[in-house]
């Protein structure tokens, strides 16, 4: 089953492989600064050329120039959530020359141009420091890093620049190309200043540094969520050129499975993987499980048959950050792609009037949505049909379990309390569609 997100009002929803429970906890143009537009599409294997970094000349404003380098102090690289450099913020220590720059092991050469791209000019010199711990959800998919850069400019002015570095675990991830796509059709979202091949042949992704505060990604008042319909509509109303759509990819895509989650689920739930919920609840609804499957099946056909359009597939308030401007902005658009035109906004338009706990009307909400929609170039349909369809989507992903099926079993890695939310938001889902949709 193909993996989305539906994000809804205040952090709940229902989320797919890049989310949690349904009932729980998911959690202007923007310019791209100047970088080689013909590498940002690219994954690891065509950074290098025999062997060779080439990302960083690529990116050069000017040759490498003499400054000491910097480490961040000890404390820089606890695993997140540590609290151990605390009160030691924007520690400094020169180094000697032979010493490496501890930004994910990359060296100053290699971090020059990104200075240089984020600064807007060629610098002398800089040091590192670490003045800023990494905000809200760690997620799963990057290291994250959060440098500051004091640096010297030709003409001896002094300035400091942070920024956002993200170091992925997928060798070839596309994300730069998909920012690189957000800035071309003017979505507001980070600025990019490079994109570096690290020593173990991973992409490090440097980006604008956002305010991702509780405060800053909080849509608890109207107008906060009417701002983040806009925004989201913008980046639905993209119309792909078709090597862009090449590299959004389909939602739909990725080889069919034999076995269903729900199959999967069941067998795990059973030999008692699952905990003691999930366990009875599975046995004692054994005999219900083929109509649960084809009733995924039949939504599933309806989906197939839906316009398609750009989605987020990981759209959420944390999700997003904004500009000391106060510019909101979307970030992460790993998963960007094509599929169901309304998949990113079906958590907030298509949930059941009864399991909406907010107090704007969704009507409302959906009228505001298409009309930014329309007004970013996009071709909405009626609300009703509008609102049809996000109320199947909404329904088609309480049966996106992967994820939580994953972090849910008795030998994930994840820890005690991911465990039992995951548990929770499997059983609440199960019971949803049983007892009221199949």
């Amino acid at each position: 089953m193909p993996s989305y997100v539906h994000s809804t009002p205040d952090g709940e929803g229902v989320t797919s492989e890049a989310g949690s429970d349904p009932a729980g906890q998911v959690r202007p143009c923007c310019p791209l600064v100047p970088t080689p537009p013909e590498v940002l599409g690219l994954g690891v294997s065509a950074l290098r050329e025999g062997g060779k970094d080439i990302r960083s000349a690529s990116l050069s404003m000017t040759e490498a120039g003499a400054g000491g380098k910097l480490l961040p102090n000890e404390h820089a690289l606890e695993p997140p959530g540590s609290t151990a450099g605390s009160t030691d913020r924007g520690a400094r220590r020169t180094v000697s020359e032979s010493d490496p720059i501890s930004v994910f092991g990359l060296s100053e050469t290699q971090l020059r141009p990104i200075v240089e791209t984020a600064v807007g000019k060629p610098v002398t010199s800089f040091e590192i420091s670490i003045e800023h711990q990494v905000e809200g959800d760690y997620g799963f998919a990057a290291e994250k890093l959060i440098p500051t850069f004091s640096y010297v400019t030709h003409e001896c002015r002094r300035g400091r620049v942070t920024i956002f570095a993200k170091h992925s675990h997928n060798p070839e991830s596309p994300e730069a190309g998909k920012y690189r796509l957000l800035a071309t059709h003017g979505v507001p979202a980070p600025r990019v200043y490079g994109l570096v091949c690290s020593p173990e042949d991973r992409p490090i992704l440097f980006l604008e540094y956002l305010d991702v505060s509780e405060q800053a990604q909080s849509v608890t008042s109207t107008e906060n969520l009417l701002e983040l319909l806009s925004l989201i509509a913008r980046v639905n109303a993209i119309r792909p050129t078709p090597e862009q759509a090449a590299l959004l990819g389909s939602w739909w895509d990725g080889p069919a499975t034999e076995v269903s989650t729900f199959e999967v689920l069941w067998e795990d739930a059973q030999k008692g993987n699952l905990g003691e919920g999930l366990q009875q609840f599975c046995a004692s609804r054994r005999d219900e499980l083929p109509r649960l499957l084809a009733f995924t099946h039949r939504l599933e056909e309806q989906a197939r048959e839906m316009e398609m359009g750009v989605l987020h597939n990981d759209f959420s308030p944390g999700n997003t950050g904004r500009r000391a401007t106060g510019e909101r902005v979307v970030m992460d658009p790993e998963l960007m792609g094509l599929g169901p035109r309304f998949g990113d906004v079906s958590g907030w338009l298509g949930r059941p009037e009864d399991l909406w706990q907010r107090k704007e009307n969704q009507r409302d909400l959906a009228e505001h949505y298409l009309r930014e929609h329309a007004r970013w170039g996009g071709s909405p349909p009626s609300l009703d049909e509008c609102l049809e369809e996000c109320h199947l989507l909404w329904v088609y992903g309480l049966c996106n379990l992967d994820f939580g099926l994953g972090l849910a079993r008795a030998d994930s890695d994840t820890c005690e309390e991911y465990r039992a939310n995951s548990r929770r938001g499997l059983l609440k889902r199960l019971t949803l569609l049983l007892n009221r949709y199949c």
